[in-house]
This record gives structure tokens, C-alpha cells and sequence, in this order.
């Protein structure tokens, strides 16, 4: 019994299952998209699970990029892991796109789809096209 394949026939559009520091694994009907984690050092893990959820809600909200919003996501949770205590790792949109370029995570496709204004990321940290992770894979 394969579970992610059953629970996808019950017309369930996503799924997503985390596997903490290596990342996550998005799988929809037509593929699954394994999305790697950010390499931190942790101080405190309570709150990541949620803090995985809720960004990646609000990744949705923003767009229908699964990668972006996985990307996003897997950002935000380890980010929050960084912080002692379970409110300690919440952040706003900018706070999160801050540490995806402290990271080197952040792509002009990030930038575009999740910047509400440039608060929090420097003109340093502002991506350029043909820079980032997503941008060599694409060559």
C-alpha cells in the first residue's frame, strides 16, 4: 500500500512530507518534487513543524510554484530552529528572505514572488538573474 498514492486518489491536491533537515518532499497527481533543506545549526527544533506549515500556506498564497513555496518554507523552518523557543523563530515574509541570502538561497524568482517591499534585504542580498541555486540548475 503505497500512502501518499492513496491519499493523493482522495483528490487531495498536495502533499507534502518534511524530512527535516534534508528538506521536504512535494508530491502532487503528477509528480513528486524533493526539495532540499538549509544546512543550520540548531538551538531549538519546537515550532519548525509548524513553522514549515504555516509558511508554506502563505507560499501557496503567494503563488502556485511548489518549489518556490517548498523553497520558502524549508527556509522559514530552519531559520526558526536557529531561535530557543517555540515563538522565538517567528518571522515575517522579509525576515525569511533575509536569511534565504544570508543563505545564498535567494533567486530572483524568490525575490519576486515573496518581496512586499524591500525591508529586511539589503541592495547587497538582492539577487541577480543568472545567480542562485534555481538559476544554475536551469542552465
Amino acid at each position: 500500500m503505497d500512502t501518499v498514492a492513496d491519499l493523493l486518489a482522495l483528490s487531495i491536491d498536495v502533499l507534502v512530507v518534511t524530512h527535516r533537515a534534508r528538506g521536504c518532499t512535494v508530491h502532487t497527481a503528477s509528480r513528486s518534487l524533493q526539495v532540499p533543506g538549509v544546512t543550520v545549526d540548531p538551538v531549538d527544533v519546537t515550532g519548525a513543524g509548524d513553522t514549515f506549515g504555516s509558511s508554506f500556506i502563505h507560499g501557496l498564497s503567494r503563488t502556485g510554484d511548489l518549489e518556490l513555496v517548498a523553497r520558502f518554507a524549508n527556509a522559514a523552518a530552519a531559520r526558526s530552529v536557529t531561535v530557543m523557543g517555540p515563538q522565538g523563530g517567528v518571522a515575517s515574509t522579509e525576515e525569511v528572505m533575509a536569511f534565504m541570502a544570508e543563505h545564498h538561497l535567494l533567486t530572483p524568482r524568490e525575490f519576486g514572488c515573496f518581496a512586499t517591499g524591500d525591508r529586511g534585504v539589503t541592495d547587497s542580498e538582492r539577487p541577480e538573474a543568472g545567480h542562485g541555486p534555481a538559476d544554475e540548475n536551469a542552465s
